[in-house]
C-alpha cells in the first residue's frame, strides 16, 4: 500500500493515511494544509468514538481552540 504517513493512535494501533485517500480529502480546499493537524488528531485527539454497528471503524476529533469558531473541530475517520 502506499501510504502518505503512518502514525500509532492514541491506544497503539498503527494508523495509515493512503494515497487514494489523501486525493479525496483534498478535493476540499480547505483541508490543503491541515496533514500535520490529520496526524495529531489520531496521535492525540481530544475525543475518540467507536461506530457502534462496527467497531473497526474509529472516530478521532480534534478540538483546536485558536482557530474560527467553524473550524473548531476535526473529525479523522
Amino acid at each position: 500500500m502506499d501510504a502518505v504517513f503512518g502514525v500509532k493512535d492514541k491506544e497503539g494501533k498503527l494508523i495509515h493515511l493512503s494515497k487514494e485517500r489523501y486525493k479525496h480529502i483534498l478535493r476540499h480546499p480547505h483541508m490543503h494544509e491541515q496533514l500535520e493537524n490529520i496526524k495529531s488528531a489520531i496521535q492525540n485527539p481530544t475525543t475518540i468514538r467507536y461506530y457502534e454497528e462496527d467497531e473497526k471503524v474509529i472516530y478521532y476529533y480534534k478540538e483546536f481552540k485558536n482557530n474560527e469558531p467553524e473550524e473548531r473541530y476535526l473529525l479523522v475517520q
